[in-house]
This record gives C-alpha cells, structure tokens and sequence, in this order.
C-alpha cells in the first residue's frame, strides 16, 4: 500500500526523482525510520532514455542489502543474461572481454519499475507522483516544494532526478559543461544480423572517435543500439548527431548487419553528465545523487550502479544528522569521500583514458587491452 500525502505534513526527507537513485534513497529512509516521501514528474512505468545495460555495482549493492533481489534480476523474463563483450577496433581486429560475474541488460522501462515496486513493498515510503517540481523554498529549517497544485514540507532533500534534476539546478546551480559530458541516443531494434543474445557489443569507428557506437541485446531478439559522443567534439566538429548515427549504421562495418533490421522505436536523445570533473553534491539541507551528482563514467557511460550507491549513501548520512547528531559538516565530507573512493576518483581516470582514445591509430588489438586494464578493468580474455 502507498500511502496519500498530505499538505500539512512535514517529511523528514523529500527524494526529488524516483529513478535507481531515488528508489534507493527511499529504501534507505525507510530502513532508518524516517518519514519520507517519495516524488517524481511521471507515474511509473515510464520510459527512461538509456543504454539498458546493469553494471556490476548494481549487483554489488543489491548482494549486500537484498540478496534476493539480485537474484530475482538475474532471472527476472524481462531481463537479458550477458557474459560477455566484444570490442570492434578501427583496424578491424575484435577484442572479447569475459564478465567475471553475471550481468543483464533491462530496458529502463522494465528495470526502474522492478527496483521502484521492490522498494516500495515496505508500505513505508510515501508517494507523490505526477509531482513537477516547480519552486524551492527555504523555509526555517527545511524546504517547501511546490509543483502547480501541491506543495510539501521537508526538513532534508535528496536531489535524485536526472541530468537536469530541479534540485542540483536550483540549489547548486548545476549548468552543462561539455568538456565533461556526453551527447548520446538510443533507438530499439529487431532483426539484427549475427546478434548474439548473450554479448554486448561496442563499435569503434575511426571517423567518430572519441565515441562508439554500441549493441546491447535484449530478450526476444531485440536490441539497444545506441551512439555516443563527448559533447564538446561534437560541438568542435559540428556534428548532428543523429546524423552520425545514421552513418554509423550504413559504414562498411555495419552495414550488411542492420540491412534487414527493423527499427522498434523512435531515435531518442539524452544526456550524460560525466563524473571526471566532481560537482558540488551536497549543501545545506541537501544532498544529490545518481545523474543529478554527475555519477557517469566517462569510459562506458555507466551510470545505474552509481546512481543507487549514491542514493543509498546520502539518506545514510541525512539520517546520521537527524538521529544520531552527526553536524552536518562532518556528514557532507564523509558522503564526499564514500562516492569520490568509490567512483569519482576512478572516473577521473577514467576520462584520460578518453585522450588515448581520441587518438585512433591508438584503438587496435594490442593497446585496447592495456588501456582497459590501467582503467580497472581486469576480465579482457582474448582477440580475435
């Protein structure tokens, strides 16, 4: 049961957003005995522009707090096992990478659902959904968040709503920086020559280097195909994306794979800020997580994983304040330094590895391996 809020409440936390990183924050309030609600612009399911591929620290997470929920996701029909990853060099040599543990892909539409229902099963956590933010108001210790018809009181707010979350836009002023964020879209397709259902795959084409273009397999025989680039080339080269996506498509490499396929869906854009440049995540009475924290990395546009890390961490130490009279000082640092050891830090190597990548003679059989490597990946197995 989900509870109907109330005007003349005041939460203890409000969580702007109720994707990964909101569902997780939720799922952390309520396991702290806070009382949270839970708001988001959209009734769910929902669609949500992705890649749809589930990283390892999602699993990670989920081992340590629901174990059977991860294995729920590994099994779940909706959901595509993959065990491996194969990477196409401009020279036209394939490197195959072999997960060392098992992973799916899920269409965000079925994924955040999933994770949302699974959260809210506690009939702890209040809802307000179809709630569009609109204004953010200081008020004494704690907030007032108005859309055109409702408005909530809360003393603490987690901003977890995406590449343009209205809290990290309104409190910390969070603006584009194209050096450090990515141009990407995705449409879905059917009929795709020689897809194998069980690996992703990642195009390296010279001509759009530094950026690839990728197919993540989903079940009954469809696919995420998607393309990416850092937005500053694009804008350096004036590059329609779109464009290049159709290009992409139609290259020697391509071609003959996607001749008799059929796109599923409308091409669709969306944004990746990056987490090689830290923004600011956190201020008086607020916290941000997931895509609002810029918690992308830079090398393979993952993002979930970090997104409930985020969300789960930052209730963690709102309710450290409000229960157990940590100064909030000394909170702000410390959730700093969980997602910067876990992350941010590694997204800053992240995005150097981009400089070698934008070098394409650079991108072949024998340095992608060792580049991966350097950047912490450790399960490259052979090539071929």
């Amino acid at each position: 049961m989900v509870l109907n809020p109330s005007s003349s409440e005041v939460y203890d936390l409000a969580i702007v957003g109720a994707g990964p990183a909101g569902a997780m924050a939720a799922y952390a309030a309520a396991k702290r005995g806070l009382k949270v609600i839970l708001l988001d612009a959209k009734e769910f399911p929902r669609d949500k522009v992705c890649g749809d591929a589930i990283p390892y620290e999602t699993y990670k997470l989920l081992q340590r707090l629901e174990p059977e929920w991860e294995k729920e996701l590994l099994l779940h029909s909706s959901n595509q096992l993959i065990r491996r990853a194969r990477i196409h060099t401009p020279n036209g040599k394939n490197i195959t990478v072999q997960w060392s543990l098992k992973a799916v892909n899920s269409a965000r539409y079925d994924f955040d659902h999933w994770l949302l229902q699974k959260v809210l099963q506690s009939n702890l956590i209040e809802t307000n959904f179809n709630f569009r933010l609109k204004e953010i108001e200081k008020e004494g210790n704690g907030w007032l968040l108005s859309s055109s018809s409702d408005q909530i009181k809360s003393k603490w707010l987690v901003g977890a709503g995406g590449a343009h979350c209205p809290v990290a836009r309104q409190l910390s002023n969070k603006r584009t920086d194209r050096t450090h964020h990515c141009g990407a879209l995705r449409a879905y397709f059917e009929n795709i020559a020689g897809l194998n259902p069980i690996v992703n795959e990642v195009y390296v084409l010279k001509e759009f280097v530094p950026g690839y273009l990728w197919i993540f397999p989903l079940p009954n025989g469809c696919a995420n195909v998607g393309f990416g680039m850092l937005s500053s080339e694009i804008v350096k080269r004036e590059i329609d994306l779109k464009q290049a996506f159709e290009k992409a498509l139609a290259s020697k490499e391509l071609k003959s794979r996607f001749q008799n396929a059929t796109r599923k869906s409308k091409v669709m854009g969306f944004d990746l800020p990056l987490g090689s440049k830290t923004p600011i995540i956190s201020g008086e009475g607020y916290y941000l997580a997931g895509d609002a924290a810029s918690l992308i990395d830079p090398l393979d546009g993952h993002g979930i994983g970090a997104a409930m890390w985020s969300g789960y961490e930052a209730v963690q130490r709102i309710a450290d304040v409000l229960l157990d009279g940590k100064s909030e000082s000394r909170a702000a640092r410390e959730y700093y330094k969980e997602l910067d050891g876990r992350f941010y830090k590694k997204f800053r190597l992240h995005r150097k590895m981009l400089y070698f990548s934008s070098l394409s003679f650079l991108l072949n059989a024998i340095s992608i391996p060792y580049l991966m490597r350097i950047a912490g990946f450790n399960t490259v197995s052979d090539t071929e």
